[in-house]
């Protein structure tokens, strides 16, 4: 990650978390309710089944399934924090924007995003690590969920 992305998810996690030492993790709720993606959504069903999997106990994310082609498909995190997203397999495998140019169906949802200022944060930055509320936590973590796809 660039120092002016890592300069900009700091901003987000201060603004969304209110504090890096004492996280409040209410945001979660009030944005997921403004549903901020609503739009986003929509055009992604343009190009096949979705599926939103949102779990606000562990997801700080908005995430969707997005079966491809007729293939397992990939699934999205779009960041309650800022404008991030993740993408990772149907294997659980989070793939890097390299591997979305790969597929047709995959590229054009890597396009949307763009279109949408949408960062996509590559699997490297994802297992970066911040002190975060007297802890080292993955950037994955804090930016999407604790669900552990990332150790």
């Amino acid at each position: 990650m660039t120092t002016d992305i890592s300069d900009q998810i700091e901003t987000d996690i201060q603004a969304a978390y209110g504090s890096m030492s004492a996280p409040n993790w209410s945001f979660a709720e009030t944005r997921y309710a403004n549903h901020q993606y609503v739009g986003l959504i929509h055009l992604l069903a343009n190009f096949g089944d979705i599926k939103e999997t949102t779990d606000l106990n562990e997801d700080v994310s908005v995430v969707i399934f997005a079966a491809l082609n007729g293939s397992d498909g990939i699934t999205l995190r779009l960041s309650l924090v800022g404008k991030y997203a993740c993408v990772s397999d149907s294997a659980g495998r989070f793939l890097t924007q390299l591997e979305l140019m790969e597929d047709a169906h995959a590229r054009r949802i890597f396009e949307l995003l763009k279109e949408e200022h949408m960062v996509l944060i590559e699997p490297s930055g994802l297992t970066k690590t911040l002190d975060f509320g007297d802890e080292d936590v993955t950037i994955y973590e804090v930016l999407f969920s604790g669900d552990e796809a990332i150790g």
